[in-house]
């Protein structure tokens, strides 16, 4: 059976769209909120609507839209005030329209949706809950805070001010051509995304307790792109600001670009624009250029180049780096990935990771020929024949540890370095609950309907009532221990498993229908690839794939290295 990833993402956004009724029912002796004027002061009111039992407030403008002269310029946050309509979502970014777009796509698009309990006791909105503003992944070049699978509605139910944030995608967000300025000399050096996410958490600052929430308990959390985004803020400062009190990264990583290889792809992509190459006359042209077009034929594809980059400003040097000498110190963390990461590429025939070889005996004499006799030796050890099926699940399972296992590991261990309170988890399904794991397993994002607990991904794939049911308490499980460190910085509480610390033995949960802990997770393992693996996120990725035994040039990325 072979499923495309590009279909199994557009049949998961077709079945988001459809109603899910496996959220939380509230308590009967509540009374209904008023969402349309609950959430006002003195200076502005936001007129929300009832989404379930629930208050939504949808398509807030938080910083100016970056159009005109403001394209390419650091996002700008606006002051709320007035009668604001947050009855409606908003446009999503500019990205590939042939993608997964669910709505409209412009460059006003830096907007936010809140969620919140919509029953109390006195009919008034609930308040100091914990707040969690979730930032969605796509590669940075595609995503959007809007989609139904991000619905916020469970997470309020259970006791959370849930926001999830638009940011700016491809080279709108992300490119940093060497030598293009403003008219005032400032450099275009990239990361305008990442100053649209720390604008969204000033702007929850000063107007998330209108909503219920408590701005001194803002947990930042995604997955993918988003997760790399989580460390980037961390790396930026955003916890010595004050804008975040706690991190959850969902397969995400904390290396990111060099300026060397961010002005390499930005320059790339000014090339197509046949604009000017220096100076203010290249950002003059670049905003004579429609939005649509500087995406699509010009953009920056996935894999590319658009990420966030060391530009010696919002960066002065790798996340990861800055979780080691302690600039987030106090934060707590948990972080994590999924066991079968690239599976659903794999079996698209984009080919990742190692072909399916005829015998270990090929696939130990490609090892070694890409890393030599006494790394293949240790590889021999730490990946025994006996703990895979076959040489293509060992094969895969280096590099899911190279790209997400070790990132994870790595941003735990950093925290923990300094006494954090840090938790790491391998998320996986079992085909008990998920029939289709066995063909495509736990795929890179298939945690995010379970973490949401929008199940529609799964639901029509579960063959009877006892695997939905074990799936909606599975997801309730993970949403408990997310809501938990949400609001403590501890996910442990109930009868849930228990999830020691990772400076506990170096100790992962293996979150799955039936959790369990993993003592030294991947020490070995991490040890070796560590002293191995560039530190950025584009030196990383042509390492692994000048390293991948059997293979030259894998077709996923040709044109993209």
């Amino acid at each position: 059976m072979k499923m495309s990833w590009p279909t199994l993402l557009l049949a998961a956004l077709f079945l988001s769209t459809m109603a899910c009724e496996n959220g939380d029912s509230g308590s009967s002796d509540l009374t209904p909120v008023n969402c349309q004027g609950v959430a006002r002061s003195a200076s502005v009111s936001f007129t929300g609507k009832p989404d379930g039992d629930t208050c939504a407030w949808l398509g807030i403008p938080f910083a100016e839209p970056p159009t005109g002269n403001k394209r390419f310029r650091p996002a700008q946050l606006l002051a709320s005030s007035g009668d604001i309509d947050a009855t409606r979502l908003g446009n999503d970014c500019i990205q590939d329209q042939s993608v997964m777009t669910e709505r409209e796509i412009s460059e006003d698009c830096l907007q936010l949706n809140v969620w919140a309990p919509g029953q109390s006791r006195d009919g008034q909105l609930r308040t100091n809950l914990p707040v969690m503003v979730w930032f969605y992944g796509g590669g940075f070049v595609m995503g959007s805070a809007n989609w139904s699978l991000y619905n916020g509605a469970n997470y309020a139910r259970d006791g959370v001010v849930l926001v999830a944030v638009n940011y700016r995608l491809g080279a709108l967000g992300w490119a940093a051509p060497p030598g293009v300025t403003d008219a005032d000399g400032t450099v275009l050096a990239g990361n305008l995304g990442l100053t649209d996410q720390l604008t969204a958490l000033e702007w929850v600052q000063q107007n998330i307790r209108l909503f219920g929430g408590d701005p001194d308990r803002v947990t930042i959390f995604g997955e993918s792109a988003g997760g790399w985004s989580v460390c980037a803020l961390l790396g930026a400062g955003a916890a010595d600001k004050g804008l975040v009190h706690g991190a959850i990264m969902e397969s995400g990583a904390c290396f990111v670009a060099t300026p060397a290889s961010a002005q390499t792809f930005g320059t790339e992509w000014l090339d197509k624009t046949s604009c000017p190459s220096h100076g203010f006359p290249a950002m003059d042209c670049l905003r004579d250029f429609s939005a649509e077009q500087l995406n699509d034929p010009y953009g920056i594809g996935m894999l590319s180049g658009a990420f966030p980059n060391v530009d010696g400003k919002l960066l002065s040097q790798h996340p990861i780096d800055s979780l080691r000498a302690g600039d987030a110190a106090d934060i707590p963390m948990m972080a994590g990935f999924n066991h079968d990461e690239l599976e659903v590429a794999a079996l698209a025939d984009l080919e990742l990771v190692a072909i399916r070889f005829d015998s270990w005996q090929k696939f130990w004499s490609d090892v070694e020929e890409a890393l030599g006799r006494d790394d293949r030796i240790r590889m021999q050890q730490i990946y025994p024949e006996d703990g895979f099926e076959t040489p293509f699940d060992a094969g895969q399972a280096m590099v899911v540890d190279q790209v997400f296992g070790c990132a994870a590991r790595d941003a735990v261990a950093a925290q923990a370095s300094h006494g954090a309170s840090a938790y790491l988890y391998r998320f996986a399904l079992t085909p008990e609950v998920f029939p289709l794991e066995e063909y495509i397993g736990s795929f890179h994002g298939l945690e995010v309907p379970f973490v949401f607990g929008n199940l529609e991904l799964v639901a029509p794939v579960l063959g009877t009532d006892q695997q939905l049911e074990t799936a909606v308490s599975f997801s309730r499980q993970i949403r408990r221990y997310w809501t938990r460190f949400a609001a403590t910085g501890n996910p442990n509480g109930g009868d849930d498993p228990l999830w020691p610390r990772f400076s506990e033995a170096e100790s992962a949960l293996e979150l799955r229908p039936q959790s369990s802990v993993t003592r030294g997770f991947l020490t070995d393992r991490c040890a070796f690839w560590n002293k191995r693996l560039p530190g950025d996120i584009n030196s990383r990725v042509d390492w692994i794939l000048d390293h991948i035994p059997g293979q030259d040039d894998p077709s996923f990325f040709k044109g993209r290295r």
